[in-house]
């Protein structure tokens, strides 16, 4: 994620397909009329509005190697190119199980993940970035950790691959970036323009309310469990 607060900085957090009956990789997987996708629930948050910071969360393994942090080092060309541009950001990665790089004149702060601080986490940044490869792997991802910046309204920008390209309406609810040229121009966009960013925030978070809260997802879960049931 990246994040713009009142002391000019930026904070970047690295980042499921929205709630549709749209064919999607891990539908491929099964055969039936009643498959149905349900887009996960998440809690609502809101943005704090403090210093931006760049975090990466990764707390599924404390190994490196299995860690999404590995991808947050495809970034790092985009990082200089940005701090070139003397905004002065942050970056706050959490959940790496080491230092992911150094970049002259960035401020970098490494944290452990704790679930109880995740949701503060979040709030506290500016914007989300959430760098993926294109690939079979991504494509069986759930995009959840996109969801999770637009919970708390925050933008992100996200790479063009896997189920961000469901969940992301490109310049409407996020960013999708193809190539280092494109993190740099559209970081550099939502950096520089703080309405943009609270325009893009505000309709993630209408994405999520309607697409993945637990209020919309709940009954489709009932329903589904009902189904089995009732099918014996």
């Amino acid at each position: 994620m990246l994040t713009l607060g009142p002391t000019n900085t930026l904070s970047v957090v690295l980042s499921a397909p929205k709630t549709t009956t749209e064919p999607t990789f891990a539908a491929s997987y099964f055969d039936g009329s009643s498959t149905g996708i349900v887009g996960e629930g998440v809690s609502q948050g809101q943005t704090s509005g403090t210093t931006p910071v760049v975090m990466l969360t990764s707390p599924a393994s404390g190994n490196f190697r299995h860690s999404t942090a590995k991808y947050l080092e495809s970034l790092k060309a985009v990082f200089e190119r940005l701090a070139d541009k003397k905004y002065g950001f942050k970056l706050k990665v959490v959940g790496a199980s080491r230092k992911v790089f150094d970049i002259p004149g960035v401020e970098i702060t490494y944290k452990d993940w704790s679930l109880g601080e995740e949701i503060e986490e979040f709030q506290s940044l500016d914007i989300g970035v959430y760098p993926l490869p294109d690939d079979e792997w991504t494509a069986g991802k759930t995009g959840f950790k996109t969801i999770q910046y637009m919970s708390v309204g925050i933008p992100c920008v996200a790479s063009d691959a896997g189920p961000n390209r469901v969940i992301i309406e490109e310049g409407l609810n996020g960013f999708l970036a193809k190539d280092n040229d494109d993190w740099v121009s559209k970081l550099s966009r939502l950096i520089e323009d703080r309405g943009l960013r609270e325009k893009i925030g505000v309709a993630g978070r209408k994405t999520v309310v309607e697409r993945y809260s637990l209020k919309v997802n709940a009954p489709k879960i009932l329903r589904i469990i009902r189904d089995v049931a009732e099918a014996g």
